[in-house]
Formats: C-alpha cells, structure tokens, sequence
C-alpha cells in the first residue's frame, strides 16, 4: 500500500527519470558505435562550424569577417560561454543538453495533447531514432539548438493555447520566435507576420503600461542583432545569409540547368542579378525553377546522413545507410499524413474541438513553413531538415490520436444507438 501510494505521489517525477535514463543509455549506445573523438578538430571540422567560431571570436578581439553578416549572435555567443569555460567538452555538453530538453519538451506537449504515455513515448521513439541528430552534437553548428527551441515553441503553444487572449500568449510567442530569428534567420518571416497580432491586444498595453516595457525587453534580442547588422554591413536585416542562400544556390541551380554553365559561374551570375532581373528571370523560367524547388524538396527530406559519414574519422556505413533509409521513410510519412491532417482537422471542426483544432493548424504551419523554406538549398545532406522532427513528431502522433479518439466515440455512438433502437423495439 505505501508503494502505491508512493508512487501515485513522485508519478510524474518517476516517469521523467525513467524517459531520461532510457535516453542517456540510446545516446551513449550511439556515442560507442562513433568512435568519434570530441575535439576541436571533429567539433570545427565544417565550413559552417568555422564561421560562428569566428563570430565567436569577434566578441573578444572586434574583428569583422563576412561570417558576421551571415551567422546571428545567438549560438556564437553560447559557443564563447561554453567554450571558453569548459573549451570543447562545454561545446558537445551544450549541444547534448539541447538534444534532451528537445525530447522532454516533445515528450511533455504530447502527454499533455493526448493524456498517453505510450502515445507520447511515440513521439520520443521518433527522435531517438534519428541518429543524424544525434550525431550533430559532436558538431558546433546551430541545428540542435533550433530543434530544442521548436520544441519548446511547442509545448509553450500546447500548454498556453487556451490563454491565447491574454497578453502573455502572444508576447512568449514572440520571444519563442525572435530566439528563432537570431538563430536561424528564416524564422524573422514568421515573426513579422506575428506582430500583426499585436494591435487585437491593444486594450491590455494601455490598461498596463508595463505590458509595454514588457514588449520592448522580449524585441531586445532582435534590436541587438538587427544594429550588429546595421552598424558593420549598413543593412537593416537579421542576416544576409537567407539572400545569399536563394542566389548561390537556388537561383543558380536554374542557371546551371537553363544556360548550360558551371554552377561556379552560374553563381556568379546570379549573385549580380537585381531583384528586378531575378524576379523576372523566375517568371521566364518557372517550369524549371518549380521543377527544381520540388526535387531539392525530396531530395532534402530523403537524403543521405552526411554527419554519419563525416568527418572521415567517423565514416560508419552502417548508421549512415540505416539513416538513409529511415530518411525514405520519412518522405514517405510526409505525403500520407498531409492527407491524414486534414482528416484529423475535419473530425475536430466536427467535434467542435476547435482548441485541437488551432493547435493542428499552428503545428502543421510551422512544420510545412520549414520543410518548403529548405528547398531553397541542396546538396546538404539531411541536416536542412533535421530540426523539424521536433514538429512533426508532435503532429503526426496528435494526428493519430484524434483519428483514433474520433472512431472510438463514433463506434461508441453507434453501439448506443443499435442498443437504444433494440430497446425501443422490445
């Protein structure tokens, strides 16, 4: 009896040991099959890597490189804290924290979505099994960062949605998301479209005045990263690494396919277009550029594990061909559940459960605003898309979950009335 009564108490503390235990055993499991050193060496050993290494740097000595225009300050400095405290240890610890705050925030969302734990565990079984992700913490680049804060973003939304009224709501969404922006440039479209909000919330700012400051200390962050960019490049923007990325590889994709070029000299091309000249050259050629933003969109999704074989000291064929598969899976997943989502919508407009139903849309907006942004670039590997499991992990299982929940009570209504229309008769 006192057992019992034990664990109905520490329930919720027993259950979150439990799932970080079982974590702590996959990634160290994973972590043997490596055999990947944590050095400097592996940690800065890509191109990306080296450029917020040197963001970091400009913090401590002010030198300006190009890598500032294109790299936000955000992970940077987080790379300066931990590195220089703890030096390259502090770096992979950093990283694996935000792997295992990433799936407790999924863990926490879709308990608190579908009141499941062998549902939720779902959502867990997911990410654990993408072993790109995991090995991107022997790596000093930005994707576990935005995965744990997607999926914070997440559970804010799924524990919140019902306050969506109140001023709270809509300034942790937008703190969620300027974090986003100065971690992952694309993530500034949504928030923009965000501030819209602001005016329908006009009547709490002016009955609190301190909702005001509020506002001002949450846009802080951007205003420190939009100055950054202003001050040194005279370019109001987050980064320019989003213009970049459309000219250098999207734009000069078609070029290389339309004209027949070297995709180094159809880059150079594209980098001189106007916007005037690339806007009208997409027109001209839209077939093709549509073409391309489809295959770059596949290839992405079902793509090889590149961080599973690099650098070359790790090179497991093994992990890498398993990942490549599960990478097939995914895109196979993808297509049938965009078909299920609405499925699932439908039975919420039905059911009136129109909190659900809110939650779907958010959830599918951002996953699929995502996915579509990564089509823009290429030859990437699976690492383009590999933050957005911590959407679609939730959304999938809440997808399945409603589907099921609506067929129970739909065949539980109907054995109702068979037995009402049986007892009617006798």
């Amino acid at each position: 009896m006192k057992l019992n009564s034990f664990i109905l108490k520490y329930q919720n503390y027993l259950i979150f040991i439990c799932l970080n235990l079982v974590l702590t055993l996959v990634y160290f499991y994973y972590y043997s099959q490596f055999h990947l050193p944590i050095d400097n060496e592996v940690m800065f050993s890509t191109f990306d890597s080296k450029t917020y290494q040197e963001v970091a740097d400009w913090f401590i000595n002010g030198k300006v490189t190009k890598s500032l225009s294109i790299r936000p300050i955000l992970y940077p400095l987080l790379l300066l804290i931990f590195g220089k405290t703890f030096g390259v240890f502090g770096i992979w610890f950093l990283n694996l924290i935000f792997w295992f705050l990433g799936i407790n925030f999924i863990f926490m969302s879709l308990r608190k979505l579908t009141k499941n734990i062998i549902l939720s565990s779902f959502g867990v079984i997911i990410v654990i099994g993408n072993i790109s992700l995991i090995a991107l913490t022997f790596h000093a680049i930005t994707e576990l960062m935005i995965f744990c804060f997607l999926s914070a973003f997440i559970y804010f939304i799924v524990k919140n949605i019902e306050r969506w009224k109140e001023i709270y709501f809509i300034h942790g969404f937008l703190f969620i998301l300027i974090l986003l922006s100065i971690t992952k440039p694309v993530f500034i479209i949504p928030f923009l479209i965000c501030l819209l909000a602001l005016p329908f919330y006009w009547r709490q700012y002016f009955k609190n005045k301190v909702n005001i400051l509020k506002l001002i200390l949450i846009l802080i962050p951007l205003i420190i990263q939009l100055s950054i960019m202003k001050l040194n490049f005279g370019l109001f923007t987050v980064s320019k690494i989003s213009h970049i990325t459309l000219n250098a590889y999207f734009i000069a994709q078609g070029i290389q396919e339309i004209e027949g070029l070297e995709l180094y000299d159809a880059r150079i091309k594209a980098m001189n277009f106007s916007s005037s000249q690339r806007r009208k050259y997409l027109i001209k050629h839209y077939r093709v550029f549509k073409n391309n933003y489809i295959k770059n969109l596949e290839n992405n999704i079902y793509a090889e594990a590149t961080y599973l074989k690099f650098p070359e000291q790790l090179n497991n064929k093994y992990l890498a061909d398993k990942m490549y598969k599960t990478n097939e899976a995914y895109l196979y997943w993808h297509k049938r559940f965009l078909w299920l989502m609405l499925l699932a919508f439908a039975i919420c407009i039905i059911r009136k459960n129109y909190w659900k139903a809110l939650i779907l849309i958010l959830l599918s907006l951002f996953c699929a605003y995502y996915l579509l942004t990564s089509a823009i670039s290429f030859w990437q590997g699976d690492r383009l898309v590999l933050p957005a499991i911590a959407l679609w992990s939730v959304l999938y299982v809440f997808i399945v979950y409603i589907i099921f929940e609506g067929l129970l009570i739909s065949i539980k209504r109907l054995f109702l009335t068979i037995r009402k229309n049986k007892e009617i008769i006798s």
